[in-house]
């Protein structure tokens, strides 16, 4: 029974909760805003993450607020997903 104690352990640690991750990839800003491209994906302690997906958005800045207002770019997040585009 002790060798099956780490070994439940180790299974559960790496079966465990979920968490989604994203990590900015590029960011190309102009006086109109800035396109924002960045991974999105699933990853699990020891397990590591998913493959995930690309995406990217354009975002404009309030400077009275300065608060930021993101769009996804629909027209080009598929490019850069692992699913199959739309068709038009």
């Amino acid at each position: 029974m002790s060798r099956l104690l780490p070994a439940a352990i180790l299974l559960a640690l790496g079966t465990g909760c979920s968490m989604k991750i994203r990590n900015v990839t590029a960011e190309a800003w102009s006086e109109d805003g800035a396109y924002v491209a960045y991974w999105e994906g699933t990853c699990k302690p020891i397990l590591g993450c998913d493959r995930g997906d690309g995406k990217v958005m354009w975002c404009v800045l309030d400077p009275s607020t300065n608060a930021m207002t993101c769009t996804e770019q629909e027209a080009i997040s598929p490019l850069l997903s692992r699913k199959q585009m739309p068709t038009p």
